[in-house]
């Protein structure tokens, strides 16, 4: 992307093609220098081409016109757009003059005319009968942003400026960002992610399933902003989260991290009491909901455990169902009233 920064432009256009933005900055017929096009384009081998066509203005010549935009030769990326002197213009040349390029941050003269004048590997200069000069930035980085500068050497000497944006795709720093967490309820927490890129990304939580968050006191399914911080957690707020960065810069990139709440058993027997004849059998159940998953068994009225839920033991009860949240008991053939407790150990890993 190039962005022109200059104030001194009397006027200027913007033209955005597919994967190139073109800018035409003109000036008033009086001045010797009318037209610029500053122009970056990505090759599919990821090579960048800054192109800078300068039309210079001859003393015994008017002032040159540019034709229509056309679709660049095989040398530029395929959808981008490129400007050619009009016919009655060819001798409108550059081949008179020394060109030069400069990167205007660093003060480095890059190339001379026909000779790369910087160390750097991945810059290199071409150029198409003396009027069209492109400088070549191969793998572009983050350093290579910044103001370049073509500049003619005629009296007065010319020159335009162009600024290089290196975009950068979202990263998520795993140092800073955080992992699978287990808290107890009641208790706040707080969940941070951090992300780097150019430009700055946008940062957002929601939870993976789609639930909704209980956020401040609201039902929300996103919450904007690198921290999740939730007071007082309750076992509502177990889940699997998201955090996802993005900047317009594909592709956006995410984070799941697993927040566990852990909280005491909750015990219920939908039936307290259960009537039958002499050889019915009998089914009691019990119901319990614990993080970490609670230990049930069964005891009698004497402190007696009949079941240990994981190894039978000699009693009335000849079979033991223990899925996570419910339990059931089977007593076969009674012969007295007893009286069964549902009892339940958890052990806090915290």
């Amino acid at each position: 992307m190039v962005a022109n920064r200059s104030s001194k432009t009397p006027a200027s256009s913007v033209t955005l093609d597919t994967k190139c933005l073109v800018i035409t900055l003109s000036r008033k017929r009086n001045e010797r220098l009318s037209t610029k096009i500053a122009q970056f384009s990505l090759e599919s081998e990821h090579e960048l081409i800054f192109r800078e066509f300068l039309n210079l203005h001859l003393k015994f010549m008017k002032v040159p016109q540019w034709q229509c935009p056309h679709v660049c030769g095989h040398h530029v990326g395929k959808n981008c757009l490129s400007i050619s002197p009009a016919d009655y213009n060819k001798y409108v040349v550059l081949s008179l003059f020394q060109v030069a390029w400069v990167r205007v941050d660093t003060q480095t003269i890059l190339s001379i005319h026909h000779n790369v004048i910087t160390q750097n590997p991945r810059i290199s200069l071409s150029y198409n009968d003396h009027r069209s000069w492109y400088l070549h930035v191969k793998n572009v980085q983050e350093v290579d942003r910044g103001w370049y500068m073509c500049q003619v050497n005629t009296d007065p000497m010319r020159s335009r400026k162009g600024y290089l944006e290196v975009v950068v795709s979202p990263t998520i720093i795993d140092q800073e960002t955080s992992s699978d967490m287990v808290v107890l309820e009641s208790t706040n927490v707080s969940l941070t992610c951090k992300a780097t890129g150019y430009p700055e990304p946008y940062v957002m939580w929601r939870r993976e399933d789609g639930e909704i968050i209980r956020y401040n006191g609201e039902n929300v399914n996103v919450v904007d902003g690198e921290v999740l911080f939730i007071t007082k957690v309750s076992r509502l707020h177990m889940g699997v989260y998201l955090c996802i960065a993005s900047n317009g810069v594909p592709p956006s990139i995410s984070k799941r991290v697993q927040l566990k709440v852990q909280f005491p058993p909750m015990l219920s027997i939908p039936n307290q009491l259960e009537g039958a004849y002499i050889g019915q059998d009998v089914t009691l159940e019990c119901r319990t909901e614990a993080f970490p998953t609670s230990i049930n068994y069964w005891t009698t009225e004497r402190g007696d455990m009949i079941i240990s839920g994981i190894v039978d033991a000699v009693g009335p009860i000849i079979s033991w169902k223990a899925p996570t949240k419910k339990g059931k008991k089977t007593v076969m053939n009674p012969k007295l009233f007893v009286i069964l407790q549902c009892n339940c150990y958890w052990n806090r890993q915290l």
